[in-house]
Parts: C-alpha cells; structure tokens; sequence
C-alpha cells in the first residue's frame, strides 16, 4: 500500500512533464503574407505539439494548402491523427493519418481545402496518442482560416474613451441591497 504513493507521485510528475514537451514557436511572415503559427498556451492533454504554414487570407474558389506538422514527446506507440474542415470543402478523401511515435523524427500531414465563401472557417484537427496503456490521451485544436475581407466589428455604442486612451463600456445598473 505504501509504495503505491511514491509510485503515484512519480507517475504524475512525468505525465506533467511530458505535457509541457512539445511546443513549437510563432512567428509571422508580413513581407510574404504567410503565417507559421502553432500554440502558445498548452492544454492538458496529450503532448503533442503543432505547427503550420497558411496565408493571412484566402479568395473564395482559391486552394487552401495546409502543411501541418506535429511534434511529440513519446518513446513508443501510435498517433492517430483526423482533420476535417467546418468551411472550406476538403479535396482529398484521406483525412487520417497514423503515425509511429517511436521514430525520433517529426510527423507532417498535408492536405488541400477549397474556399467556397467568404468567412472565418476552421481546420480542426484531433491527435490521439496511444502508448498501449489502453487509455489513449489526446489533443484537440483548430486552424483558423480567413477567406475574403475580414468584417469588421460593430462598434459598441456604450464604448467611451478616458484620457489615459483606455476604452471602456458604461453601463447604467441597479443594485438591490437585502
């Protein structure tokens, strides 16, 4: 019974620490118009990290080309990857991908989407990593692509500006008081 603790604790410690592995950088192209993004802030989940290479903007009937590449901290197992797209029409039939976890190399999926209107859409993408154990952990996440002219957002009429430049909303309230 008392050597389950320790063992516990020990457990818990490298799947925290194997969480916060895999994170690759940002960082913006302006010149070239292109992003290379992937996430900032890491959920919990499985440790699997993301990256990708998408322009800012896209026209409707234009062929969105994503390469995604996926990074994890695994010694063994699979990665069981499925993309599919709330927007944009995939124009490949193979949305899933396996990957062997034990190779030391990067893992990299690319796949083509078709812009048929304008909007903000989304490539979601979910990383199972499965290391045998019988509980396959994973990560979930979204690539988010603008096609057409971004909209702007309809100022609020409560906005009011202070002297130091800060904006806030006013709102008149009640306060009932028992």
């Amino acid at each position: 019974m008392f050597k389950l603790i320790p063992a516990a604790a020990a457990i818990l410690a490298l799947s925290t620490a194997s969480a916060c592995a895999a994170k690759p950088g940002v960082t913006h192209d302006k010149a070239h118009g292109t992003k290379h993004a992937s996430q900032n802030y890491i959920k919990p989940g499985a440790a699997i990290g993301y990256s990708y290479d998408l322009k800012s903007q896209y026209d409707v009937g234009e062929t969105v080309n994503l390469r995604l590449k996926l990074g994890e901290s695994y010694q063994r197992g699979l990665m069981r990857v499925n993309v599919n797209a709330s927007g944009l029409r995939a124009l490949e039939t193979a949305s899933v991908a396996e990957f062997d976890m034990s190779a030391s190399e990067g893992h990299e999926m690319t796949m083509s989407f078709k812009a048929d209107k304008n909007g903000r859409h989304y490539i979601n993408v979910q990383a199972l990593a499965d290391i045998g154990t019988g509980n396959p952990i994973t990560r979930v996440f979204s690539i988010p692509v603008q096609v057409g002219p971004m909209t702007p957002l309809k100022p609020n009429p409560n906005m009011r500006t202070l002297p130091n430049g800060e904006n806030i909303i006013e709102m008149t309230a009640e306060e009932d008081i028992k």
